[in-house]
């Protein structure tokens, strides 16, 4: 029965990061303009670079416990960061996304 809830948990946990991030990359480029395109071009680069550099970073570094929370933790700081209105904030924001969504998307199998 513990099992049940803590997959119910995570799942809504990470529906709710989802849901959130779908929604804001909607208005990036209708909120920032120059600036949300150049932070989805961050966010996709260091997506494949951290995908590519996860096997080592999960083995000699962190667990995969630990990268899926760091993953998900990214996903909220760039999300805090979107809505402070700030141009170097959002780009601070998509180098953590970029990274963490790589790490995070690789470890979820």
């Amino acid at each position: 029965m513990l099992i049940i809830v803590d997959i119910l948990h995570t799942s809504l946990s990470l529906a709710i990061i989802y849901g959130s991030y779908t929604i804001t990359t909607e208005y990036l480029t209708f909120s920032y303009q120059e600036f949300g395109f150049i932070s989805y071009i961050l966010i996709f680069v260091l997506n494949v670079v951290s995908s590519l550099l996860a096997p080592f970073i999960v083995f000699y570094l962190t667990g995969v416990k630990w990268t899926i929370v760091i993953g998900a933790i990214s996903y909220l700081i760039w999300l805090l960061l979107f809505n402070l209105g700030n141009n170097t904030l959002l780009l601070i924001g998509a180098v953590f996304l970029g990274i963490g969504a790589g790490l995070f998307r690789s470890q979820q199998n």
